[in-house]
């Protein structure tokens, strides 16, 4: 957990900058503890948990790179989301002291992000009960049970990140990191893989993006039992 003084004087040494970013008003969705705000092209969030509040950054292109802060590999907490806020602009686009933007898919391979943030984790355990139970019967998860991707001649079905956001009807402002951990999170209970799959772009151009995978074989038995 950052300190107040910490926060504090990483915003007071970036305060000129800060004030010539441009950069939008915060806003929060009803009902849900997240706020963002948009600076140039891109969206700064803060998410709140019960042991404080974690900051992130989403360039909304074809394939977002979301970015969580973090110091010594760990996602940053701080004591309110008014300080995170305030440290998020600091932050932007380059963290000073020892804060990086940390890809949120160099963390999230699997076990090993569950592995790195394990402290992270138990710190937010209540937190993330009270997501599960809200989730055990999630909206996506009807649909994302019917999709099948584009089965290729080795026989595995492959389908883009983007593409399963489409179809949930997500809006980019909204495609932060944490909707792709929940994203993840279902996926791989329906057994589906995380990999890099060609898709096109919405230029129309074909480019290796984040996707899905996994055997068309066996997801077609499970069908069928």
């Amino acid at each position: 957990m950052l300190t107040d003084d910490f926060v504090a004087q990483v915003v007071e040494g970036e305060w000129h900058r800060i004030q010539q970013l441009n950069r939008g008003k915060w806003e929060t969705f009803p009902f849900l503890p997240e706020h963002h705000c948009v600076v140039g092209d891109d969206y700064l969030w803060v998410q709140e948990f019960d042991g404080g509040s974690t900051v992130e950054l989403c360039y909304p292109d074809v394939d977002p790179d979301v970015r969580i802060l973090t110091i010594e590999n760990m996602p940053v907490m701080c004591p309110s989301a008014l300080w995170a806020a305030r440290l998020a602009w600091a932050c932007y686009p380059n963290p000073p002291a020892s804060l990086v933007w940390h890809s949120y898919w160099s963390l999230c391979d699997g076990a090993r992000f569950n592995e790195m943030t394990i402290s992270f984790v138990d710190r937010l355990k209540q937190a993330q009960a009270e997501l599960a139970a809200r989730t055990a019967d999630h909206p996506w998860k009807l649909r994302l049970q019917r999709v099948q991707g584009k089965v290729d001649y080795d026989g595995i079905a492959r389908v883009s990140t983007q593409t399963l956001l489409d179809m949930l009807e997500v809006p980019q402002n909204r495609r932060t990191a944490g909707t792709y951990r929940l994203l993840a999170r279902f996926m791989a209970e329906l057994g589906w893989s995380a990999i890099r799959v060609r898709d096109r772009t919405r230029g129309g151009y074909l480019e290796q993006v984040r996707g899905y995978c996994r055997d068309a074989t066996s997801s077609q038995l499970r069908r069928q039992a």
